[in-house]
């Protein structure tokens, strides 16, 4: 939530602003319904028709097909920001012709490649691109205020683990759904789903010369995801604290 609110925050996104969301996965299902709560006019912005009800369903007041030109066309210069979730590499310039004058795409998904952008819609209609990764500790207690005052929650699935395989398929494929998967570890991380991880191996047994159960592996992948873990919280910690020294010193 803190992802998508962070730049909505900072752009001084409010009523009658106009927001378009880019991208219909986990950020932009929750990016909509936060922006609707602020009070903008909000848009999803998808390649095909297919989540066109989704959308809605999650309360935009427009759709947008991408790879429909007529569409593109319709929407031109109708946006003051875009929230660009797409986290694959891609062209942003079709994107850059929906911004109206003066307003600006956000880079939020995570693109490997670099981005060729055209300079005429820069100049001519004085709009801007800017990333954003997080906000800070005061803006983070606001959205949750927020989202519990609104009863803003994430769409979520919750499956198995013997489904992890399917899960990668199908956000490779688009995220039809437009939910955020969490494996159910707890109840299907065990001997009876995988009866073949008792023949395994594992990097630590409990005693020598024994093969371990599926609940010993859970330990073991446990202990050593542990360090990861806490390097993990230490950097998004990190950077939490300087983005919110930073707004506190512009603020925000």
């Amino acid at each position: 939530a803190i992802t998508m609110y962070a730049p909505l925050r900072r752009l001084k996104a409010g009523k009658g602003t106009r927001v378009g969301i880019i991208g219909l996965g986990g950020l932009g299902g929750i990016g909509a319904k936060i922006a609707k709560a602020l009070g903008c006019h909000v848009a999803v912005v998808s390649r095909s028709d297919k989540k066109r009800a989704l959308a809605l369903s999650m309360g935009a007041d427009a759709y947008v097909a991408s790879e429909d030109p007529a569409q593109m066309a319709a929407a031109a210069k109708s946006f003051d920001v875009l929230m660009n979730t797409i986290a694959a590499n891609h062209d942003i310039s079709p994107y850059l012709s929906l911004l109206a004058t003066g307003g600006t795409l956000v880079a939020i998904g995570l693109a490997t490649e670099p981005w060729s952008v055209p300079a005429v819609p820069l100049l001519f209609s004085r709009t801007g691109i800017q990333g954003s990764l997080i906000g800070g500790i005061r803006a983070t207690q606001e959205v949750v205020d927020l989202c519990a005052k609104e009863g803003i929650f994430p769409e979520v699935r919750v499956v198995p683990c013997t489904e992890l395989n399917q899960v990668f398929e199908r956000l490779d494929e688009s995220n039809a759904l437009g939910v955020r998967y969490v494996l159910d570890l707890g109840n299907t991380l065990t001997e009876a789903h995988f009866p073949k991880l008792q023949e395994v191996d594992p990097p630590v047994l409990s005693t020598p010369g024994q093969r371990a159960t599926a609940g010993e592996l859970a330990k073991t992948l446990t202990t050593l995801a542990q360090p990861v873990a806490f390097f993990a919280f230490g950097v998004v910690l990190g950077v939490m604290i300087m983005q919110g020294a930073a707004s506190a010193r512009a603020g925000f």
